[in-house]
């Protein structure tokens, strides 16, 4: 279904900071002095991605097939596209043929094509970059939850300004957070039950350190991971940075961070608060300065969810609950070795939560919110109506909030745990960011309470999809009014559970 939108876009719709975001959406990123309130929004503005880049081919052999390497190589390096190693299929893993730099998805697809065309080998796709769904921080600084700035999990107003002409419109009690204090009363949050965050990795953070778990870097290019080495124990966030085409700083966004606060940033009374403070954080790092690769991704899912990866320990700590804050565009068909990773990882308990993306379009063309058994978020603002952001469609399961553009002050974007760092990390702070990267975490922070009930697998799923209300009609902007086909099940309210 296509959406006619009539709404704002001032933020940038995908992680800036991500430098060389190869799948990056460029618009105005949102700043302070925004007008305090406009008679009228401004109308969005249609949305062109940047060109979709390949770090190389993804392969699958049928059965005990070998093929060389050199093979490999030979027949994805013609053209301009030059290999730069190959790595083979072991242990269920798919092989990937790594070229010495990024191309364009179009080139990348014609060097699969000719592997796809060697005699044993059964799929051949470009191994896709994608990038995180979130802007990055805005004015770090450490209100608290108890002055009502984390809306997202608990709005304390009674109304909110209307966009149009800023009368008041009548909220429900808590407004269209996640409603997770509700669930407290039962529990905040068991420490056996862990999420995994694959993400751009960690950072150090008094609100998350203490009931952080080991994780894993599964970046295999050393020059994205700037880490020196591939795939190593170390999820440390090595920053994002890169330079604007006027050369510019952008700053490193420290996305895993923020995403992993919203999960289960715990209560210090000092500042703000996850949704299960409870939990434990695993951080897996698949996303670098030049974004992630679908292998590396798909690694990550196997890894966290408790499956084997070739040459790589395995997990002590399963993660109950993934969540995946990233996307691009394509088709989860294309990508055999990503479904079948979220399909072995649902079939060892784990729930898979994804962002729906930041294009203003149909989800259903973004990966990996297409895939199947994912539960796939879309972002409502804190009226409750779609995002002028948010990607929307069929393949969304549920909605809740991931923050708008700051029309009425920097507090209607996402408040959560970042660093102060430029480009490499420095000290822990609280920033603010916007995007369905920031609405997918507050499900998984739910799925994650409802796991330390003791829910798992399908049955979380399916009571995580049923803890909803309905969505607000308007008669304001009506062309952003959430229905089931734009928006899923409904907005997530664990008061509901």
């Amino acid at each position: 279904m296509k959406l006619t939108r009539g709404r704002r876009i001032v933020a940038a719709a995908t992680c800036a900071g991500l430098a060389g975001s190869l799948l990056s959406i460029a618009l105005t990123p949102a700043v302070a002095g925004e007008p305090a309130a406009p008679t009228q929004k401004t109308p969005a503005a249609a949305s062109t991605p940047a060109p979709q880049r390949a770090a190389g081919v993804v392969y699958g052999l049928d059965g005990d097939v070998k093929v060389a390497a050199s093979t490999l190589a030979s027949a994805a390096g013609t053209g301009p596209v030059r290999v730069a190693s190959v790595v083979a299929e072991a242990a269920g893993q798919p092989g990937v043929v790594q070229f010495d730099s990024a191309v364009p998805v179009e080139r990348a697809r014609a060097a699969a094509d000719a592997v796809a065309k060697l005699p044993g080998v059964a799929w051949a796709a470009p191994d896709l970059l994608l990038t995180a769904d979130a802007t990055p921080p805005v004015n770090p600084s450490d209100p608290d939850f108890r002055k009502g700035l984390q809306f997202n999990i608990w709005d304390f107003k009674s109304s909110r300004p209307s966009p149009k002409d800023g009368s008041a419109v009548a909220l429900p009690a808590g407004g269209y957070g996640t409603k997770a204090p509700v669930f407290w009363k039962k529990t905040k949050g068991k420490a056996s039950v862990v999420v995994a965050v694959l993400d751009t990795g960690r950072t150090k953070h008094p609100q998350l350190d203490a009931h952080t778990v080991a994780g894993f870097d599964m970046i295999k290019d050393k020059s994205s991971a700037r880490d020196g080495n591939g795939r190593d124990a170390n999820p440390q966030d090595q920053g994002d940075w890169g330079f604007d085409p006027s050369g510019s700083l952008i700053p490193s966004s420290w996305h895993g961070t923020h995403v992993a606060g919203i999960i289960g940033a715990i209560q210090d009374g000092k500042s703000v608060v996850g949704n299960a403070p409870g939990v434990r954080i695993q951080h897996v790092r698949v996303l670098g300065a030049k974004g992630g690769t679908i292998s590396d991704i798909a690694a990550g899912i196997t890894w966290a969810s408790g499956g084997t990866v070739s040459g790589l320990p395995k997990n002590k700590t399963k993660a109950a609950v993934l969540n995946m804050s990233l996307g691009g565009a394509g088709r989860c068909t294309d990508y055999p070795a990503l479904q079948k990773a979220i399909d072995g990882a649902r079939s060892r308990g784990s729930v898979v939560v994804v962002a729906a993306g930041n294009e203003s379009r149909d989800a259903g063309g973004s990966v990996p919110a297409n895939c199947k058994g994912v539960i796939t978020v879309a972002a409502v603002d804190q009226l409750g109506q779609l995002t002028s952001y948010s990607n929307y469609g069929s393949v969304v399961d549920i909605a809740t909030t991931g923050g708008e553009d700051p029309y009425y002050g920097p507090y209607l974007l996402i408040k959560s745990t970042v660093n102060s760092g430029k480009k490499k990390p420095e000290s822990p702070a609280l920033g603010y960011m916007m995007g369905t990267s920031q609405a997918a975490p507050g499900v998984a922070g739910a799925a994650a309470l409802l796991a330390s009930t003791g829910l798992k697998g399908a049955a979380l799923e399916n009571k995580l999809l049923k803890s909803v209300r309905g969505f607000p009609s308007y008669s304001f902007y009506t062309d952003s009014n959430c229905t089931q086909a734009l928006c899923g099940n409904g907005i997530l309210d664990l008061s509901k559970a």
